[in-house]
């Protein structure tokens, strides 16, 4: 039943790319939508893939809970991610009923002298909080020395401020002239984030500012001919593959004969994590509503960082009180290592498993699609 399930994955998967496809090229699908399409196939069928393709057990965990997830958990998984892409599937649908997308050119620069005055506004008074920062860190790296921050996690944060700061930051300046000058500039802040294994960093701080750039572009087109969706999809991957390949040199992690293979194995742990998560929806310490956990937690870190306050990390109390789904199921699987600064990570197909079974994986699938839809609508009109 469970290879049964495993082909109807990837059929329903092939089904949603071809929609997509035939939508894109009447103007009627979002272009956005082909990175987080990239991205879902990268993170969650991965496994999928293997398992249908090689020798590989699908369900099978070495991280955090070790072994194979029983007959049930599997069918659920599985049956989760089938209902997800469904729920893309109709949101294509709706999107390619209700909006055209046109393909005139456009750009977007700070011509409003008052938004340009507003936004270095916000940076300069980012900047002291920066600044603070930048100090600790120093004073970290003293005691410390520099290859404390590539050996392990035990480094300073400087937390959700400096997330917006170099968001803005990138976002001013490929938006005023010599756009390609500057964005070669962020893509070197790219490869220092790769070389240390900062993939989170990257992830939050680099590849957001080179969606924009496209978004923003004065011929976006051209970033969607078929040669360039090749490049682009190879310049994904192989940054993704780097991104890897520096984080396991780092812990001294054999990636093995098959290079493929071990790379989109390691990837796809985002799919476990979706059982690791049914496996304990039942736990009275996922029973609060996950899906909060992005505004609440963002909202308290960014207020601590405000006000001076260093988070202390992994910790009993955070785990219980967080609405985090990532800490919650590292601290119920392994509290040792979860209290050592380690985690399981997230996925959204588990948060909207544990909130509303079934249902709600059909449904945020739709909304994800419906509202990458609506956010590039709003950038072209922008």
């Amino acid at each position: 039943m469970v290879n049964i399930l495993l082909c109807i994955n990837i059929i329903i998967l092939l089904i949603c790319i071809c929609i997509y496809l035939i939508a894109l090229k009447s103007k009627k699908a979002p272009r956005l939508f082909a990175l987080y399409l990239g991205a879902f196939i990268l993170f969650i069928e991965s496994h999928i893939i293997l398992a249908i393709t090689t020798s590989f057990n699908f369900g099978t965990s070495e991280w955090f809970f070790n072994g194979e997830f029983d007959y049930n958990t599997k069918t659920e998984v599985i049956t989760s991610i089938n209902l997800f892409i469904i729920g893309m599937i109709l949101g294509s649908v709706f999107i390619a009923s209700t909006i055209t997308y046109k393909s005139s050119s456009y750009d977007v620069t700070f011509e409003n002298k008052s938004i340009a005055r507003f936004s270095w506004l916000l940076l300069v008074s980012i900047l002291p909080f920066v600044v603070v920062y930048l100090i600790k860190l120093i004073a970290f790296i003293s005691s410390n020395g520099f290859y404390s921050l590539y050996i392990n996690g035990n480094k300073i944060s400087g937390g959700y401020i400096l997330d917006l700061f170099f968001l803005t930051l990138y976002s001013l300046l490929i938006s005023l002239k010599n756009k390609k000058k500057i964005l070669f500039i962020i893509l070197c802040v790219a490869c220092v984030y790769l070389f240390i294994g900062a993939r989170l960093e990257f992830m939050f701080k680099v590849f957001p500012v080179l969606i924009y750039y496209i978004l923003i572009s004065k011929n976006i087109h051209k970033y969607f001919r078929l040669k360039n969706i090749l490049a682009i999809s190879i310049l994904f991957w192989g940054l993704i593959f780097s991104m890897q390949y520096s984080v396991s040199a780092r812990d001294n992690i054999e990636m093995g004969s098959n290079i493929i293979t071990t790379f989109l194995k390691q990837q796809g742990v985002s799919v476990n994590v979706i059982g690791i998560a049914i496996k304990d929806k039942n736990n009275s310490l996922l029973s609060e509503s996950v899906i909060l956990s992005p505004l609440y937690d963002s909202a308290i870190s960014l207020a601590n960082s405000l006000v001076g306050v260093q988070s202390n990390g992994n910790s009993v109390e955070f785990a219980e009180n967080s609405f985090s789904l990532s800490h919650k199921l590292s601290y119920l699987e392994d509290p040792s290592a979860y209290l050592a600064g380690y985690g399981v990570g997230g996925a959204a197909i588990a948060e909207l498993y544990i909130v509303g079974g079934y249902l709600a994986c059909l449904i945020g699938g739709m909304l994800t699609y419906i509202f990458i839809s609506i956010l590039e609508k709003i950038a072209k009109k922008s």
